[in-house]
Parts: structure tokens; C-alpha cells; sequence
């Protein structure tokens, strides 16, 4: 049973190992790393907008150009806003480490040489065996379409 898991994991191996296959999945995971690159720096601006504007508001009421219940109103929303861009920066960041794990994991399966339980326990969900001793493998990732 080892010799199939490890021979339908070496077929995997095979099909990640084709040089096409591997350029376009480093293509896309340069580009996604890109647009994730671009959206932080995005964020980080609004962020820094919107403390300016919250500087604003406090100059604005302490030289009584606006009212205290003015400027709580105010001050209230722009501290939605930065949570809001704060979230979304926690999203990317989080983003950027899934894309990472992405790509180390795919390195380590292209290093596949031998079958490890950490490897079993990563790339296999099921391993049935019929009454004629067939082995059947279901693997994680067969449901799942990547880019």
C-alpha cells in the first residue's frame, strides 16, 4: 500500500515537476504577490489620510471652528475608517503568509522522494482498500482548482 500511495504521490510529483506547469504557477504567484504588494502600500496611504484628517479635526476644534459634538461625530468615523483599512491590511498580510505557505509547500512536493507521514497526512484525505486489495486514493487537493 505504501508503494501506491508513494507512486500516485510521485505521478503528482511528475505532473507539478513539467517546467510550463511550474512557470505559470510561479507567473501567477508573482502577480498575486504583486497585487497584494500594491493593495498594502494602497492602505497604508489611506491609513495615513486618515490620521491627517483626524489632526485636522482636533486643530479645527481646539481653534472652535467646530463644535465638540462636531468633531466626536467626526472623529468617530474616521476611527471606523482606519479600523476598516486596519482589517484589510490584517486580510492582506494574512494573505501574503497563505501565499508564502503556497509556495513552500509546493517546493517540498517537488522534493518528493520518499513517503513521510507528515507527506501522507498533507497530500492524502483517504486511502481505501477493496476486498481485491486495490488502493484507492483520494487526495487532498483533487476537489480544489488552484488559480
Amino acid at each position: 500500500m505504501v508503494e501506491t500511495v508513494l507512486d500516485t504521490l510521485k505521478k503528482v510529483h511528475e505532473s507539478l515537476d513539467h517546467p510550463s506547469y511550474l512557470e505559470d504557477v510561479e507567473k501567477k504567484v508573482k502577480t498575486i504577490a504583486k497585487q497584494q504588494q500594491n493593495k498594502m502600500t494602497r492602505l497604508q496611504a489611506k491609513l495615513e489620510e486618515q490620521q491627517k484628517l483626524k489632526q485636522r479635526a482636533l486643530e479645527k476644534f481646539i481653534g472652535d471652528e467646530i463644535s465638540k459634538a462636531d468633531y466626536d461625530n467626526f472623529i468617530g468615523t474616521i476611527d471606523e475608517r482606519i479600523i476598516e483599512s486596519q482589517d484589510l491590511k490584517m486580510t492582506v498580510q494574512q494573505n501574503d503568509k497563505d501565499l508564502s505557505d503556497i509556495k513552500t509547500n509546493l517546493k517540498k512536493a517537488i522534493k518528493l522522494k520518499t513517503l513521510s507521514k507528515e507527506i501522507l497526512n498533507r497530500f492524502v484525505r483517504k486511502v481505501e482498500v477493496t476486498e481485491d486489495r486495490d488502493v484507492k486514493l483520494t487526495l487532498n487537493f483533487q476537489d480544489v482548482v488552484v488559480f
